[in-house]
């Protein structure tokens, strides 16, 4: 099989500006199809293999399909033995608000740490969003509970400069609430990003995180794969 050229960034970019399914290289600039994968090249710049979870070659230039790795010295990709396990992309972490007062859920940046009833932490889906009293529900920023009701209410303010609460001034919506959005996630070191569960933090630069697909993976050099525990990255995979 032979390699793959990876695709030049200002078309790839081009194209997949269309697309609502795109993921964000390491260097927060080039965006990639999610079926397609983040290499860099020999000028330290990213492009787009037209691959998903592909091989990037050492050269810079070229990657292999999953499953496969590049030989450089053929320009071929090759059949992964048994013995051989394959390095895993990484993807960019979440940025994290910051660890909720019980100290064991973790909410996103755009989130807003609520109290249950239980008296754990759940997220509600807002940024500096409101805590309902009820303790099951959450409304924007701006915006008051009306749990008789069911809704947050947003009053709208006059030409006269004060408050109306005139229906026909007054924005309503339904309450959201925040129980269901519990999570369990891993928090990276700094608490300013999280990886999904079972995941491990890997750096992809020097103050950004992204997660490895596996638990208590190896982080390869490059900031791009992970290896799987007990096990070293190599150039073209893991051994």
């Amino acid at each position: 099989m032979n390699f793959v050229t990876i695709a030049s960034i200002s078309l790839l970019f081009l194209w997949m500006s269309a697309s609502t399914q795109s993921a964000l290289c390491p260097d927060q600039k080039t965006q990639c199809g999610d079926d397609m994968t983040c290499c860099k090249w020999s000028s330290g710049n990213y492009g787009c293999c037209p691959l998903a979870s592909a091989q990037c070659c050492a050269d810079g230039l070229h990657c292999c399909p999953n499953g496969t790795k590049c030989n450089d010295k053929e320009g071929t990709c090759d059949e992964l033995t048994a013995q051989t396990p394959q390095r895993l992309p990484l993807t960019v972490g979440q940025q994290s608000s910051g660890v909720c007062p019980d100290k064991n859920q973790t909410c996103l940046q755009y989130e807003t740490c609520c109290k249950e009833k239980s008296g754990s932490y759940g997220c509600c889906p807002y940024q500096l969003g409101v805590c309902c009293s009820d303790l099951l529900h959450c409304c924007p920023h701006g915006t008051r509970c009306d749990l008789i009701h069911k809704e947050c209410v947003r009053a709208e303010v006059n030409k006269m400069g004060t408050t109306d609460t005139d229906n026909s001034l007054t924005t309503r919506m339904r309450l959201i609430g925040f129980e269901a959005t519990n999570v369990t996630r891993v928090v990276c070191p700094g608490s300013r990003y999280t990886c999904p569960d079972n995941n491990t933090c890997c750096h992809i630069s020097a103050s950004q995180w992204g997660c490895c697909p596996l638990l208590n993976a190896v982080c390869c050099r490059d900031g791009i794969h992970c290896c799987p525990s007990g096990t070293t990255c190599t150039t073209t995979g893991c051994q």
